[in-house]
């Protein structure tokens, strides 16, 4: 895997479905996401624990050059979504 400190954001599917239907009228563009970021190494841990994994977690920085992207959260069009917990989430997925 990439660099185990790299921050990502992630949003649950159903949660995104829900926010596309209520939106359904509005021809603007907008932009769906949470305030929530995540470690990739809290994410792969939280994973291991889920699927009962036992082994050992493979990092490798060189998979992984993509820089923590941060999103500017005063744009009118967008939407911030914090309904499914990301543990929740993982577990569905």
């Amino acid at each position: 895997m990439g660099n185990k400190l790299h921050e990502r954001n992630f949003i649950y599917v159903k949660d995104v479905s829900k926010v596309i239907e209520s939106n359904y009228e509005n021809t603007n563009d907008i932009i769906i996401t949470t305030e929530n970021t995540y470690q990739l190494d809290f994410i792969a841990k939280t994973v291991a624990e889920i699927m009962n994994f036992k082994g050992k977690i493979k990092w490798e920085g060189d998979y992984d050059n993509i820089t923590n992207k941060k999103i500017n959260y005063a744009d009118e069009q967008l939407i911030n979504v914090n309904h499914t917990s990301i543990y929740k989430g993982l577990q569905e997925t």
